[in-house]
């Protein structure tokens, strides 16, 4: 978060008003992403009435303004609503910031399985923003996970829905949606998690074309690869890629249950090859996971307020290197930690 000059305590003064900011949403706030901070202070929330709204910061003031200012009415300054974008009757369930070399634009997932993709009209002053397009992914959706930006390769965004993980591909030629990969777990037509690619030029021009499989558009939803999967009966409840970072395969964590599977995808999105690294398991359900910024470790989230973190060894094995304790009163049980 940016902070503003002034005496000591402003940065706590201005989280407090973020926080007002954010319960006192006509609609009650249930899931929070932030901007890239090129894009400066910038958050968005999901609402459980299927809306999305944006809140900036107040702007920095000039050397000159702010010592002419009263203090108590520095901390007046609150976090501003700038943008509410309707997506779905349905709540919100994730939300995630494109990377920003897509431009300022944020994917929405709404519990009727919809993913909507909203752009600001002006990167550097979001005031208003544009409903580009929306996708079905799945019969409820329940996380989003960008691909971090290469050159050349077409922006991907994992979507979770229930117990299944597919691979989308977005056709340039036709302008349209693809399914890339299709991971099957116990039902096709219960719940899915599919990752959605598109041209970043078209992207940029809000030229859409849903691909279905009902004959209805020119293109049928293609199924290349199968994405494995170790657990069967629970649903997945958090997905993240890593950030490549040089690596000669992409990596995938999907949260299923109290198991999380790390998955590599090899090649191209026209024949994607997948394979099931390896399944991490955990005492208690798994409600978060999530890549550091190389890609190098693994933290998840458990029901039991613990944080585990995982790290490959020189053979690609994946050992817990640490669990941490989210709250003086979580109880960290004894667990091989290498």
């Amino acid at each position: 978060m940016t902070t503003t000059r002034g005496r000591p305590g402003t940065a706590q003064v201005m989280l407090k008003r973020l926080v007002d900011a954010c319960t006192q949403a006509p609609s009650k706030v249930s899931h929070l992403a932030w901007a890239h901070p090129e894009n400066g202070p910038l958050l968005a929330g999901g609402t459980s009435t299927g809306r999305v709204l944006f809140w900036e910061a107040p702007r920095p003031l000039s050397n000159s303004a702010q010592s002419s200012m009263d203090e108590d009415m520095e901390d007046m300054r609150e976090w501003r609503q700038s943008s509410e974008m309707a997506c779905s009757k349905k709540p919100v369930c994730a939300l995630s910031f494109a990377p920003r070399q897509l431009g300022l634009t944020v994917a929405a997932g709404c519990a009727d399985g919809s993913v909507h993709m909203l752009e600001a009209d002006r990167v550097l002053a979001p005031n208003s923003w544009t409903h580009q397009c929306k996708f079905q992914a799945g019969p409820q959706c329940s996380s989003l996970s960008w691909r971090p930006f290469s050159p050349g390769v077409a922006p991907l965004i994992a979507v979770a829905s229930g117990r299944q993980v597919d691979v989308w591909q977005y056709l340039q030629s036709i302008m349209a949606w693809q399914v890339g990969m299709e991971a099957p777990h116990a039902c096709h037509l219960s719940s899915c998690i599919r990752v959605w690619s598109l041209n970043v030029h078209v992207f940029q021009n809000r030229q859409y074309m849903r691909v279905c499989g009902s004959g209805c558009c020119p293109v049928a939803m293609q199924r290349v690869a199968e994405l494995p999967s170790s657990e069967t009966g629970a649903e997945v409840s958090c997905v993240h890629w890593a950030p490549t970072m040089g690596r000669p395969c992409e990596l995938v964590a999907a949260a299923r249950g109290s198991a999380v599977d790390i998955v590599s995808l090899n090649g191209d999105t026209s024949s994607l090859k997948t394979e099931l690294l390896t399944t991490l398991q955990h005492g208690e359900a798994v409600w978060r996971v999530e890549f550091n910024m190389l890609g190098t470790c693994l933290a998840t989230a458990t029901e039991a307020n613990l944080v585990h973190l995982w790290k490959p060894d020189f053979v690609g094995r994946w050992l817990l290197v640490s669990v941490v304790a989210g709250s003086p009163d979580a109880a960290v049980e004894d667990e091989d930690v290498d």
